[in-house]
């Protein structure tokens, strides 16, 4: 009787943890109904990319990549992902233990965050790996430009004379030397400077994607005179610059070359002056501007110009700028009608010329008119502007102002006078 008692009771124990289990997982699964429709899963694709560290063994170089950065395509709940950013994921490509050539890797990706699962598009790239190589390469000086003709150059002198090139096997070994260019162009003194150096190969070309340890180098390269030439600065001899014709004056001078190469013995050559001059250029009776080509006067005749002994010289010269006032200038009146008479307020006005100085001074009252033109006009009052007139024409260069430059014309009709009729019978 106990055994059935005790048979019943596991039975129903039994029952009793099943209904509750099967009640547990029922209110599990709405619960997750509940927060799945609160909480939904979705798929976010992130804006911007992502880089990619590359992880590369010591002795390899990597030459070429398809792509350096990715695109993340994430799943997870809507809540999470509307936290997660570009930050929070790491992309890499494990090239370790891998040698020479092209490989294709798929990305490794890390996340940051929880309830969410991400993918790289696209999921692999093309790495191309080569043998990384270092070796020494001699150092070449490469010269541009002339140095000035009384001077040379010396032996250069550099801080070493090899360095070590670093980079992909396939470029390091096209490299033949680093070499650095030294302009000469107007170097008078010694070049002491520190030089960037460039690696190329057998033909001169640059070879990119490497590293020269050290990049730059001091450089110093003697540049002294010449024991046999000396360069000799030369100036134009001018002359009567005090005695121009009146109202003209010098306002240019040009002159090329600025100096000139002469050979001789070295004691004559440490004795000449610092400077030559031209045979002489007389401005005494010049008005216009001119050019000329002077030989240079030497100082000895057992000196000898190197490249020619002509200076061509530029002259400008211009007139001195002068005013005159002339005053009292009666105002011709033309163009009036028949039977019309004109009244001026002023008659006279004063003229201001101001011109070349030889043209203004040798003006004269008696050749200076001031017009006043009526044609067409009938009879009224009119503000008009007088126009100036000079007897030979206005020159290049001369301006007139009138004082007053208005002049008030009042147009009237002429007062006829009757002619008295002749008495009949005389």
């Amino acid at each position: 009787m106990s055994q059935q008692r005790a048979l019943n009771f596991r039975q129903m124990f039994i029952s009793n943890i099943l209904w509750l289990a099967g009640s547990l997982a029922l209110a599990f699964l709405v619960w997750m109904t509940a927060v799945a429709q609160r909480d939904p899963i979705e798929e976010l694709r992130l804006p911007g990319r992502v880089p990619i560290q590359f992880q590369v063994d010591e002795a390899m170089l990597m030459t070429n990549a398809s792509i350096e950065s990715a695109a993340i395509q994430a799943r997870g709940q809507r809540s999470a992902l509307s936290l997660l950013t570009s930050d929070d994921i790491t992309l890499s490509a494990d090239l370790r233990g891998l040698g020479p050539g092209t490989h294709a890797i798929t990305l490794n990706s890390d996340i940051r965050r929880e309830r969410i699962i991400v993918d790289t598009v696209p999921r692999q790239v093309m790495i191309t790996l080569e043998l990384l190589e270092s070796r020494l390469v001699p150092v070449a000086i490469e010269t541009r430009g002339v140095l000035p003709g009384a001077y040379e150059q010396g032996d250069p002198q550099v801080e070493t004379f090899e360095v070590q090139v670093s980079g992909a096997a396939s470029q390091v070994e096209r490299i033949t030397a680093a070499t650095l260019i030294i302009d000469l162009d107007e170097a008078r003194t010694t070049i002491d400077t520190v030089a960037a150096l460039t690696p190329v190969d057998a033909e001169g070309g640059v070879v990119a994607d490497v590293t020269l340890e050290p990049s730059t180098i001091a450089v110093i390269l003697p540049i002294r005179p010449r024991p046999d030439v000396r360069e000799v600065s030369v100036q134009p001899n001018l002359v009567g610059v005090d005695e121009m014709v009146e109202g003209y004056l010098l306002t240019q001078l040009d002159y090329e070359p600025r100096s000139v190469l002469v050979s001789g013995s070295a004691t004559l050559l440490e004795r000449l002056p610092q400077t030559f001059f031209t045979e002489p250029i007389d401005l005494r009776d010049r008005t216009a501007d001119f050019e000329a080509t002077i030989p240079i006067e030497l100082p000895s005749p057992d000196l000898i110009v190197l490249a020619g002994g002509l200076i061509t010289v530029r002259i400008g010269i211009s007139t001195q700028t002068a005013s005159q006032q002339f005053d009292n200038i009666p105002v011709e009146v033309i163009g009036l009608g028949d039977e019309l008479t004109a009244q001026l307020s002023p008659s006279t006005v004063s003229l201001l010329i101001t011109g070349p100085q030889p043209v203004v001074a040798g003006l004269r009252t008696d050749e200076i008119r001031v017009i006043l033109d009526v044609n067409r006009l009938l009879p009224g009052t009119y503000p008009l502007l007088p126009q100036p007139a000079l007897a030979q024409g206005v020159p290049s260069g001369i301006t007139i102002s009138v004082l007053p430059a208005s002049i008030d014309v009042q147009i009237v009709a002429a007062e006829t006078t009757p002619v008295p009729s002749a008495t009949p019978g005389r």
